[in-house]
């Protein structure tokens, strides 16, 4: 854990739905905390507006010191670094198949 994000944060009942359970939940969080860890705090922020919650450009650019152009920039760098990282594990193949 880091200071760069905070902790997840869980469900009112704690309950989990019927196609999750808590391993792959962390796993998916896990991995997207790491792939954020490449990202500076602005490009990061653009991300998630962008891809995650989907705002335009315009408005990710009303926030302080930004333009539309500065906007379409970051996310465009943030995706391509994102893109391009490399692999941290070796993926597994079905050799006893």
């Amino acid at each position: 854990m880091g200071p760069w994000l905070p902790e997840p944060v869980g469900t009112e009942d704690g309950t989990l739905g019927p196609l999750e359970f808590a391993p792959q939940r962390e796993s998916v969080s896990m991995a997207l905390l790491a792939s954020f860890e490449q990202l500076a705090p602005a490009e990061r922020a653009v991300f998630v507006l962008r891809a995650v919650f989907g705002n335009d450009h315009r408005s990710i650019a009303e926030t302080p010191e930004s333009s539309q152009a500065n906007s379409r920039q970051s996310y465009a760098r943030a995706t391509q670094r994102l893109r391009e990282s490399p692999a941290r594990f070796e993926r597994l193949t079905d050799s006893w198949s």
